[in-house]
């Protein structure tokens, strides 16, 4: 297979590593959905398969993104990664989140992105975010949906509809809480127990619920909005990926191809 090297634009690139778990893309198999797609932005420009895309700073990688495919669209200032992808976040050389999704939409030149179908983020610090629909904007760097959204961490299991949340994921806000699970410590046996999801107004009364001291220094903050106002569950303990070795790298965004580029004029 042909390997090629391309220099990203930055601009598009760069809110790749912003969005601290935030970037997907949905599946484009069957020929309705490929159709839909032409329709709405044309041919692309560029196609490209097998995508590998990194991104350094100063010789530390920030973000690796991997796709079976990619379509650039110069013309509309869009681009496309579907097929299912993963995306590493770096910190420090240290993976600090991953994001698999379906399908991604880089919008308006880097301003925008849409994360679709299946949104899966993970952190380190052991926060789980599960929902159909994620939107990233360079403007006011916040991830927000308006649609259903489950955070799991080890304590706790948050339901409802609508997120914000700063883009490093360690500030979140359900907007329409439905429902808490707290996993309390048994006082007969000391283990974990899952309570059933009850309301917010249910979860913040009971008083039995013990919240054991965290695994790290790392925190992140948690709030839940609901009509008796704001509860904030910090500390979060951490529960790191493994740690890949890191290759040395220049100051650059690379796309890494592994099959032949195809270039059309729409």
């Amino acid at each position: 297979m042909v390997k090629r090297q391309l220099t990203y634009l930055y601009h598009i690139s760069i809110f790749f590593v912003i969005v601290a778990g935030l970037v997907g893309c949905v599946d484009i198999e069957s020929e309705g959905e490929l159709a839909e797609d032409e329709l709405r932005w044309g041919l692309p420009s560029q196609e490209f398969e097998d995508v590998i895309l990194t991104h350094s700073k100063s010789g530390e990688i920030l973000f690796k993104l991997t796709a079976p495919h990619f379509d650039r669209y110069d013309r509309k200032d869009k681009a496309l990664f579907y097929g299912g992808i993963e995306i590493l976040f770096y910190e420090d050389g240290e993976v600090t989140s991953r994001l698999t999704s379906e399908r991604g939409e880089v919008l308006h030149d880097g301003e925008e992105l849409i994360a679709l179908g299946n949104v899966v983020v993970e952190t380190d610090t052991g926060t789980t975010i599960l929902t159909p629909r994620l939107r990233w904007e360079k403007e006011t760097k916040l991830i927000t949906n308006d649609t259903t959204v489950t955070i799991i961490t080890d304590y706790d299991t948050l339901y409802g509809t609508g997120l914000i949340a700063t883009d490093d994921l360690k500030n979140k806000r359900i907007i329409n809480p439905t429902g808490v699970s707290y996993r309390g410590v048994s006082e007969e046996g000391g283990g974990m127990q899952l309570s059933p999801a009850r309301s917010d107004d249910e979860t913040r009364a009971d008083s039995s619920v013990v919240n054991p001291q965290p695994r790290s220094s790392r925190s992140e903050t948690m709030s839940v909005v609901g009509p008796s106002g704001i509860s904030n569950i910090d500390n979060r303990p951490v529960s790191p990926f493994d740690k890949p070795q890191l290759p040395e790298i220049s100051d650059s965004t690379n796309v890494d191809t592994s099959a032949s580029t195809k270039e059309t004029g729409e």
